[in-house]
């Protein structure tokens, strides 16, 4: 896992009460769970485990911990939002990326690992 439960909290504010957890420790398995995720498709996405061998580098810690950030922004607008808005106030909803372009840019630092294979015959 790229990142941590705690690092992610002091980074975003969030307390158990944002997301109807009673205890820290369910808010902490949520961030792990979403950590995961996160660390799947920063492996997908560049062909590659950054935590095999050894610990991950440090911009890919960040990279995770901003993913996380915009994951708990995205998590927070649903919940907050509501579906209609009746006055004349402009609504802006938040894109839904988790995955954005500056964190694709950011990624860009650590090539990808091919997955070419020969085979012979």
């Amino acid at each position: 896992m790229y990142s941590d439960a705690q690092t992610v909290k002091e980074y975003t504010n969030v307390g158990p009460e944002d997301f109807g957890f009673a205890t820290l420790d369910e808010l902490d398995a949520w961030i792990e769970a979403r950590l995961t995720e996160i660390k799947s498709l920063i492996d997908a996405d560049r062909n590659q485990d950054f935590s095999d061998p050894g610990p991950a580098p440090e911009g890919i810690n960040r990279i995770a911990l901003e993913m996380a950030g915009n994951l708990i922004t995205l998590v927070q607008s649903r919940r907050t939002t509501p579906v209609v808005q009746v006055d004349d106030y402009r609504v802006m909803v938040n894109d839904g990326k988790v995955f954005t372009d500056n964190i694709k840019e950011a990624l860009r630092r650590w090539p990808k690992e091919t997955n070419i294979r020969l085979m012979r015959v």
